[in-house]
């Protein structure tokens, strides 16, 4: 194997090594990420309400990605602490950039996010 490839694959495993908590609180306060929620699909009228906004639905899907599953995301999000810090921060966001309080997500403090949400 080339002395490029070798290099190559050593940045790929670099590049993997983040931190959960940073990327959390990066996507919420990128404005980038709220444009793309913005132009997701609404709930239909049919169905039971959502547990969660589609915004965190979003960023769960961006944590599966850099995890490799949905499971490691999953197992990741059902950390109290990670957990606390995501409510927080997206309360937090929700209170400076939601103007119409209707609109802002009231978390039930007893469920975590879900894949299957």
């Amino acid at each position: 194997m080339s002395a490029g490839r070798s290099e190559l694959r050593a940045n790929r495993r670099r590049s993997a090594v983040f931190n959960t908590e940073e990327v959390v609180k990066s996507l919420i306060w990128w404005p980038g990420f709220h444009q793309i929620v913005d132009v997701l699909p609404d709930q239909g009228e049919e169905g039971r309400p959502r547990d969660f906004p589609k915004g965190l639905v979003l960023l769960c899907g961006c944590l599966s990605v850099l995890k490799s599953s949905h499971a490691k995301a999953e197992a990741e999000l059902d950390d109290t602490e990670l957990w606390g810090l995501l409510r927080r921060e997206w309360t937090r966001y929700e209170a400076l950039n939601v103007e119409d309080a209707d609109e802002r997500h009231v978390f039930d403090l007893n469920k975590t996010l879900r894949w299957h949400h």
